[in-house]
């Protein structure tokens, strides 16, 4: 019964998959957020200044969180397990850079002086509150990287306030597009898609892109009030699994591989992956990620592709999706 129930929440999607051409056998993720983490840019001489000033207040803002931060090399151990980094301005603090063995050669290429850019997540010890960054890249100080801007670990960045805004939910889910996605855009409800809120993003249609291959991502949003049985809603694998199956035919859900993700900027995702094979023996690749929205509903994303071309805008909006309930809910802890 709850399964018949579960399904009734798709009164949609029948032709979602139009634009792309295609529905669904590998398990590489993609759009691993641990694997593709989103970097912001401070300055030594920023983080050491806020921690002067302020150090609860600094330690919410950068605890935890992933960072490029460029400084100037005071010091580094003799195996260059660690590098002291001060400010240009600020060097009566320092912040201590773990490198892994991975990096410790090109960290010992580095002398007292040179500019530093570390790409690392920046930790506080608990008894001694230094400030800590493990090191996942390291990179000379000239690395063109500036305030405002985000990065990902192989070059690629965008600027936050160039991105535009989109909502669903009657404003309580937010999240942001590459302006250029604009010229790609297709509102689900609109473009007669289906009846589920949300946007599909057709990548290889890209203005001045003549890539022929698909490529889509999608962002929806699925709205429990629209079960048939209220119990249902607390049924969260059960509705994701019923959401592929409407999607990608019955009995899919059962192929694709699942696990589930606490990403380390709090959100909580539950990945579904798989492929399909199309009757021109084209394969494609695709990724279901569900984001629950307390028991309200489902954000969902959707992609599909064969060559993941537009991968880092992909990394940038899931990154920048935020839901109102849990935005507000992380500010009063």
């Amino acid at each position: 019964m709850k399964s018949r129930a579960a399904a009734s929440i798709l009164l949609m999607l029948p032709v979602m998959l139009l634009l792309c051409g295609f529905l669904f056998n590998t398990v590489t993720v993609m759009v691993d957020t641990e694997k593709n983490q989103v970097y912001e840019y401070a300055s030594a001489d920023d983080i050491l200044s806020d921690f002067g000033r302020d150090q609860d207040a600094a330690e919410k803002k950068y605890k935890g969180g992933y960072y490029i931060v460029s400084g100037r090399v005071e010091s580094i151990s003799s195996r260059g397990g660690t590098v002291m980094m001060v400010g240009p301005s600020v060097t009566d603090d320092r912040i201590i850079c773990e490198c892994p063995r991975s990096l410790r050669s090109e960290a010992l290429t580095y002398s007292a002086g040179s500019g530093l850019c570390v790409y690392g997540r920046i930790t506080v010890d608990l008894f001694d509150k230094e400030i800590h960054i493990q090191a996942q890249k390291l990179a000379p100080s000239g690395t063109a990287a500036k305030k405002g801007m985000y990065y990902l670990i192989d070059g690629s960045s965008i600027d936050k306030s160039r991105m535009i805004t989109r909502t669903l939910q009657d404003g309580n889910v937010r999240y942001m597009i590459p302006a250029a996605w604009k010229g790609a855009e297709h509102s689900i409800k609109d473009d007669k898609l289906g009846s589920i809120e949300g946007y599909q993003y057709v990548l290889n249609k890209l203005p001045g892109n003549t890539d022929t291959v698909p490529e889509s991502f999608f962002v929806c949003y699925f709205d429990n009030e629209n079960l048939a049985i209220s119990d249902d809603r607390k049924e969260t694998k059960l509705i994701e699994r019923a959401v592929i199956d409407n999607i990608c035919g019955k009995g899919s859900a059962d192929s694709f591989r699942s696990r589930d993700v606490t990403t380390y900027y709090g959100a909580r995702y539950n990945y579904y992956v798989g492929d399909y094979t199309d009757k021109m023996n084209n394969g494609y690749h695709v990724e279901f990620i569900f984001q629950k929205n307390g028991d309200d509903g489902l954000v969902m994303y959707l992609y599909v592709y064969k060559n993941a071309r537009h991968l880092s805008d992909v990394m940038f909006v899931t990154r920048f999706l935020e839901i109102r309930q849990q935005a507000e809910s992380r500010r009063r802890s």
